[in-house]
């Protein structure tokens, strides 16, 4: 089987394909994969970093407020999806993956144009616009959390979860030890001198509400830990 994988900008749209990849690579070691994303996101290394083919092309991203570049990455999206069917012809998958991010749009579309059927998955609570864009043309969609699902038509959505890489569960000991954790100490947050170190997960973007919440929430427990980590987007 070959499989067009296509998202970026963020890494929080490009970690669930290359999840997913991970495993259907475990189960089946000769399937093919292509990722399909921008040219300078913070996908580039992910996948480097996995061993699978990339091609970049042009994204313009989807706003829904007025700003003057809405008016060039029109353009953008236009000539990605030119590219992307480029790639898509040579290529020629059995099915298309993505998971969010405006990069996956063109892609996907363009794979839909050919007649290649595609599968999004939803990893946050409500859709973002590249997914609301995708589900008109999506034969599956998988969601994370339950109250995603009245968001598409139930008869294409399925409740699955968030894909995690094997790597991400296996985890590194060298590296937690690194960071001051004891890996032989489940039972409490590791402590480094009085305070426990805390890590954080944030939004899509540091300027999203949802990248912001993790350092109001760090200066709150500025007197009770040692540091306090928020990492938003990929």
């Amino acid at each position: 089987m070959r499989v067009l994988l296509a998202g970026g900008g963020s890494g929080g749209s490009a970690t669930p394909l290359l999840a997913v990849a991970d495993e259907l690579r475990r189960r089946e070691p000769n399937m093919v994969f292509l990722y399909v994303g921008t040219r300078d996101g913070p996908e580039v290394r992910l996948v480097a970093d996995e061993g699978i083919p990339y091609v970049g092309v042009s994204a313009g991203k989807l706003r829904r407020y007025w700003s003057t570049r809405n008016l060039t990455d029109v353009w953008r999206v236009a000539s990605g999806f030119v590219e992307s069917l480029r790639y898509v012809r040579r290529f020629r998958p059995d099915i298309g993956f993505g998971a969010g991010g405006f990069a996956s749009v063109a892609p996907l579309a363009a794979a839909r144009w050919t007649g290649v059927p595609i599968l999004i998955h939803q990893q946050d609570v409500v859709p973002g616009l590249a997914n609301r864009l995708l589900v008109p043309l999506a034969h599956r969609i998988t969601v994370s959390m339950p109250e995603t699902l009245g968001h598409s038509p139930a008869c294409r959505t399925r409740l699955r979860g968030n894909p995690v890489r094997s790597r991400v569960l296996r985890g590194n000991a060298r590296e937690v030890a690194a960071l001051g954790f004891n890996p032989e100490r489940r039972d409490r947050l590791p402590r480094i001198r009085s305070h426990p170190d805390l890590p954080g997960g944030g939004g899509p973007r540091p300027t999203h509400p949802g990248g912001s919440a993790p350092r109001a929430c760090c200066r709150d427990l500025g007197d009770h830990a040692e540091r306090c980590r928020s990492t938003p987007g990929g």
